[in-house]
């Protein structure tokens, strides 16, 4: 998810998602700092 998308951040964090990684580049190479999601358990 791309990390400057805040309204998106906070909607998964709030849904029960973790941070698991971050990415300075998109798939395609470009500078779109990328934030890795995961679900959390429990």
């Amino acid at each position: 998810m791309n990390e400057q998308n805040e309204q998106a951040v906070g909607f998964y964090l709030k849904m029960g998602s973790e941070v698991e990684g971050r990415s300075e580049h998109d798939g395609f190479g470009k500078p779109y700092p990328l934030l890795h999601l995961r679900l959390a358990a429990g």
